[in-house]
């Protein structure tokens, strides 16, 4: 079931919009990332609907994530690394030891498949509280990662067949 489409979303806040280089703010601003990243999203196609259909994920999801998380790559460093070196890849898999941080250990190269075997959504992001967007960057995390997958799902990434 394709549930980001049945979903109401608020989208990105003012301040995730910000921090990329926007002015807008809601599911306005989360659609405008995504398709500035789309170009970038694109070299990755090929795997994210392979990895998609291997685990029966949504590849539009699996987008939203990329997007959010490293700008489809366009945010990391020549290691693959962002967040100060504390995160790996594509989905930016928290690697800071725990219980201070994620504590995983990276799989494959950044733009593997291997990585993309790691990802989630919200959860993934900050621990699977109650009102996990409360502890996120930019307080939106799932709300922003749903209207990137919508924008996604209406620009060529979608389940083929189950």
């Amino acid at each position: 079931m394709i549930f980001y489409n049945i979903v109401e979303t608020s989208g990105a806040s003012w301040r995730t919009a910000k921090a990329d280089g926007g002015n807008d703010e809601g599911v306005l601003a989360s659609h405008i990332m995504a398709e500035h990243d789309r170009a970038a999203m694109d070299k990755y196609k090929r795997l994210i609907m392979k990895v998609a259909k291997r685990n029966e994920v949504d590849p539009a999801v699996i987008c939203g994530i990329i997007s959010r998380e490293s700008r489809a790559g366009t945010g990391l460093d020549k290691h693959g690394r962002g967040d100060n070196g504390k995160a790996f890849g594509l989905m930016q898999i928290d690697t800071t030891p725990a219980p201070s941080g994620g504590g995983h250990t990276p799989k494959g190269e950044w733009n593997s498949e291997e990585h993309l075997q790691q990802g989630g959504i919200a959860a993934y992001n900050k621990g699977d509280e109650v009102e996990v967007d409360t502890h996120t960057t930019g307080v939106d995390y799932s709300n922003d990662v749903v209207a990137r997958a919508q924008w996604f799902y209406n620009h060529g990434y979608r389940e083929t067949s189950k």
